[in-house]
């Protein structure tokens, strides 16, 4: 068995989107449309307020 400690690597996202202040269901569509232009696999890193806006994207 391998005694060393596993390291968990964090993943960087490929893009990010600052939605911060953008009313809902705005922000949904803005991230549904960025997600269509990225390829599967890719990672789209998500600013969002908290609250509904967490919950609804």
């Amino acid at each position: 068995m391998d005694s060393q400690p596993q390291v968990q690597q964090q993943k960087i996202p490929d893009a990010q989107i600052d939605l911060r202040g953008t009313p809902c269901p705005i922000n949904f569509v803005k991230t549904k449309l960025h997600l269509e232009k990225m390829m599967p696999g890719e990672i789209l890193e998500v600013w969002l307020d908290q609250g509904e806006p967490i919950e609804q994207v």
